[in-house]
């Protein structure tokens, strides 16, 4: 945003939403900013519905759809913890969607911990993609579907 780029930040965290809400107040005023309190649909038939997230207690950034990955625990080797987590149940929508609405972005980074083949798809069917793309690749299979 310092370049004078605009921003859509999507996210599923009510508490992230309201932290940013709170930090960026002149960027959302102006418009540079934008926030949309939803999620990535990790498959198709998941878009427009409410699916249960898991909000890792231990960092924010192990939130996910996957109780694997949302409910691991604090100390290593970081096993499934069900205490370790709170279900919330959080709107989905598509990565196509989220392109249709506000329009195909010059840099996308894609941190949506499981939920990156849909934007991936989405992706793929665009005619003009992102200039620039990050993603934290979890296995080999990300990076050829890029």
């Amino acid at each position: 945003m310092a370049s004078g780029f605009c921003v859509v930040g999507v996210e599923a965290d009510a508490t992230l939403v309201a932290d940013a809400t709170s930090a960026f107040q002149t960027e959302l005023t102006t418009g540079q900013l934008r926030l949309v309190h939803v999620a990535v649909a990790l498959r198709d038939e998941d878009v427009n519905t409410e699916q249960v997230f898991f909000e890792n207690h231990c960092t924010k950034e192990w939130n996910s759809f996957l109780p694997t990955v949302g409910c691991r625990s604090c100390s290593s080797p970081h096993h499934l913890d069900e205490s370790s987590c709170t279900r919330h149940k959080v709107t989905t929508v598509s990565c196509a969607s989220i392109f249709a609405q506000f329009g195909v972005p010059v840099y996308l980074k894609l941190d949506v911990e499981g939920a990156e083949t849909g934007c991936f798809e989405a992706l793929s069917k665009l005619a003009v993609r992102p200039s620039y793309l990050s993603v934290e690749a979890t296995g080999a299979e990300y990076v050829d579907a890029i």
